[in-house]
């Protein structure tokens, strides 16, 4: 994987990933959120049960979404393929289109302290999501 110039790349920036596609604890979720943050604020939150996943959210296009992705991951966005669903308000934010749509309980898009620790973003997501018990 190449790196580019504006981001370098971080080893576990990929392990990070996955919790924007599987619902995963909230530890996992607030780590890769602060990795995220320093790409854009401006994140997609979902709760189901007491598991989340996180997005890079984009209101303008697909390919400012496919550029946030590809500066997280500290790759050129020709190499990278990125799948997204549209959420009710037109907004594009990134899902794996290998695997059925798991829906969520709750979802917010929320705005993070750039930087952000990993306590301040636990704060604000349960903040704006009532975490609930999984079944």
């Amino acid at each position: 994987m190449t790196t580019s110039p504006e981001t370098p790349s971080e080893p576990n920036r990929v392990g990070l990933l996955e919790s924007a596609f599987t619902f995963s604890p909230i530890d996992a979720v607030c780590e890769a959120v602060v990795a995220a943050v320093t790409i854009d604020a401006e994140i997609l939150i979902e709760r189901r049960g007491d598991r989340y996943r996180w997005s890079f959210a984009s209101r303008n296009d697909i390919f400012a979404l496919l550029d946030k992705a590809a500066k997280f991951l500290g790759i050129h966005e020709a190499h990278l393929l990125v799948g997204f669903r549209t959420l009710d308000d037109g907004t594009y934010v990134l899902h794996d289109d290998r695997v059925g749509f798991e829906p969520c309980d709750e979802w917010a898009l929320i705005t993070f302290a750039v930087p952000s620790t990993t306590a301040e973003v636990a704060e604000q997501i349960r903040a704006r999501l009532t975490e609930k018990p999984g079944p």
